[in-house]
């Protein structure tokens, strides 16, 4: 019986961490261009995808090292 337990708490923790963040998209990549409406990225596929902005727009900047 234990170990059904742990195994459906082990589940109900994981799927709470995928679906964590809501409905929201994630995008990463190199950012090519910036405007005032916009920022497009070239993700790792090599495709670039605009992103229309507002002002409750939030994104992060994650600095790495050169490979």
């Amino acid at each position: 019986m234990r170990p059904m337990i742990l195994l459906v708490a082990m589940f109900v923790l994981g799927a709470g961490t995928a679906f964590g963040h809501g409905k929201e998209q994630h995008l990463m990549g190199k950012v090519t261009a910036m405007t005032d409406i916009s920022i497009t990225v070239q993700t790792k596929a090599k495709n670039p995808v605009t992103v229309y902005t507002m002002a409750e727009t939030k994104y992060e900047k994650s600095v790495r090292p050169p490979r």
